[in-house]
This record gives C-alpha cells, sequence and structure tokens, in this order.
C-alpha cells in the first residue's frame, strides 16, 4: 500500500532531529500513551491515520530524552514517514522501539500499541473477465436447497410477449422480482411468457421452474459492513444507485470487502458475472 508522499515532507520539515538533555518526562507520557491508543484504536490502517501516528510521533521527539530514548522514537519516524509502509510494519516498529518506555510511563506493557482484531475480507473475482464472484461472509438469502445461483444481465421484454402480462414483464425487467415469480406462476406452460418469468427477466440461464423463485436469487441489499472503507459510495449503493455499486467494485482494492460489497450489488445478488447496471439498471427497485 502506498503512503501519501505528505508523511515524508511532514517527517522533513519536523526535522530528524528532536528532543534533548533530559527531555520532558511527563510529555513524553501523554505522547506515548496517545501513540498507544491511536495503534489499538485502528488508526494506522488508514493513510490519514499514519500521517496522525507521525505528528504524535514527531511530539514525542520533541519531549524525548537525549539517547536510547530518542533514538527509539526517531526509527519510529522514520518507519512512519516511509511512503512504502504497511500498517502492519507501523505497528511492529511502535512495538519494537517503544515498547520498553511503556512501563516507566505506567502503561501496561501487554496493553501497548495492541492492534485490533480485523476481519478478514472475503477475495472476489473481478466481472466480466474472470467469471463468478464470491459474496461476502455476511452473505444474502440463498435458494431453498442452498445452492448459490449465478445472475447474469436482464434481457429486453419479449416483443410477442402477450398484451396482459406486459406489465408484469416490464416489472420483472425493472427489477421486481415477485412480479417475475407471478408471470411464471400466472402463464400458459410452455409461453414465452413463462420462460421470462422463469429466468427472472433472462438474468438466470434456462430458468429453474418450480424449483426456485426470483425472490431467493435476487433480494434486497444488506447493511455496509462495519469494515468497508469507502463509506459513502458503499451507502448510495445499498440505497439502490447501481452506478455507485459498479464504481465502489471498480475502484477498490482487489480482495478487498469494499470489492466484494459493490461487486455483488449491496448484497442483492450472490453470483454474478455482470456488472450492477446491467442487472438492475441505473437504480434497483428494491
Amino acid at each position: 500500500m502506498k503512503r501519501s508522499a505528505v508523511l515524508v515532507l511532514l517527517l522533513a520539515l519536523a526535522g530528524c532531529g528532536g528532543g534533548g538533555d533530559g527531555g520532558d518526562e511527563s510529555a513524553f507520557c501523554d505522547s506515548l500513551d496517545a501513540l498507544s491508543e491511536q495503534v489499538s484504536d485502528g488508526d494506522l490502517s488508514s493513510d490519514e491515520g499514519l500521517e496522525d501516528a507521525l505528528d504524535t510521533a514527531n511530539e514525542l521527539a520533541e519531549s524525548a530524552a537525549e539517547g536510547e530514548q530518542l533514538d527509539a522514537v526517531n526509527e519510529v519516524r522514520d518507519v512512519l514517514g516511509d511512503g512504502g509502509t504497511e500498517p502492519e510494519e507501523a505497528v511492529e516498529a511502535i512495538q519494537d522501539e517503544l515498547g520498553g518506555f511503556a512501563e516507566d510511563c505506567d502503561i501496561d506493557e501487554d496493553d501497548f500499541a495492541v492492534a485490533p482484531t480485523t476481519t478478514e475480507a472475503p477475495s472476489t473475482t473481478a466481472p466480466p473477465e474472470t467469471g463468478t464472484t464470491a459474496p461476502p461472509e455476511t452473505g444474502t438469502t440463498a435458494p431453498p436447497d442452498g445452492e448459490v445461483v449465478s445472475v447474469s444481465a436482464r434481457e429486453p421484454v419479449p416483443g410477442d410477449i402477450a398484451a396482459e402480462f406486459a406489465p408484469l414483464a416490464q416489472a420483472c425487467f425493472d427489477g421486481d422480482m415477485s412480479a417475475c415469480d407471478e408471470l411464471f406462476n400466472t402463464t400458459p406452460g410452455g409461453s414465452i411468457d413463462e420462460a421470462y418469468g422463469d429466468t427472472c427477466g433472462g438474468r438466470i440461464e434456462d430458468g429453474r421452474g418450480f424449483d426456485l423463485e426470483c425472490v431467493t436469487v435476487i433480494t434486497g441489499p444488506i447493511d455496509v459492513p462495519a469494515e468497508v472503507v469507502d463509506q459513502a459510495t458503499a451507502q448510495a449503493c445499498q440505497g439502490g444507485d447501481m452506478v455507485a455499486c459498479d464504481q465502489l467494485f471498480q475502484s477498490s482494492a482487489e480482495g478487498s470487502i469494499d470489492e466484494a460489497y459493490g461487486a455483488l450489488c449491496a448484497g442483492r445478488v450472490q453470483d454474478t458475472d455482470a456488472l450492477c447496471v446491467d442487472i438492475f439498471g441505473e437504480v434497483a427497485f428494491l
């Protein structure tokens, strides 16, 4: 993960020295405790959090005593100011270099700079290049038999659909899965009307007949996981903006929870090789 060049600049502006003589023990302990809390709160998982940690390390340097204490602080500043530092590296440096000073500051060494446990994000496979996408562990309602059904792009309402069933077919196309199921259940067997409802508006290959209802394959959205980084775009996706869902998928890191949430249209589908706008249009029915 690339860190912003601002980190390096901040470190340069702060200078590599700092501190001096006997230092200010009270101020040093306050800054050390603040840095420990930043790690424990998970702040270092973001670029902004790393910048804040560097600011705190700079404050430590100003109050550190010459010698071992200041040397340890400067080691941490070097790591935090490196544009290529990963969060795990930063946490490890803080623990290794500054952990020995925790007891002197009445900070429990066992609790010093302990990073929160993170939830491993499910992996996804990018549509449409490499096929299907696995759902997040928080998942959606599965078909009755537990099978995950892949959903494709919707197909236009057939031009020869019976006039009496055209409103249901249009609602099905628009994303109302109950309309798809009603279309299947109320139309003549073997008709094109029945087939359109059976395939959930062309979204399911070949259809599944009475073995599967469209409302169990395409559902309402799930809540945005707390682990999602881009909460604003994810909330828009959850609210029905399919352009936002695709944007979240395409702009997120591969394998991230953000990517999975966007790729699965906020959990409305369980597996897909299509973009959300091709499944629902620009706005989802649910």
